[in-house]
């Protein structure tokens, strides 16, 4: 993984949160799970994006998977 990517899609929803852009934040996140599939809090992160705009069974999935790579 490329921590310069995976810090610059994880400014990218940041800036995008701060603006109001909830589906360029969801776009951002999944770039920053697809650069680092074992970030527990990008899962989670997306999942609430995901769910806040109603896509439910997408935000679950994300759920879970925070779930499977931090069961504690």
């Amino acid at each position: 993984m490329s921590e310069t990517a995976f810090e610059a899609a994880m400014e990218r929803v940041s800036e995008s949160l701060e603006k109001g852009d909830i589906q360029g934040a969801i776009s951002a996140l999944q770039k920053v799970v697809s650069l680092d599939p074992a970030s527990t809090l990008a899962h989670f992160q997306l999942g609430t994006l995901l769910f806040s705009q109603g896509q439910h069974e997408q935000a679950l999935e994300q759920f879970e998977l925070a779930i499977s790579l931090s069961p504690d």
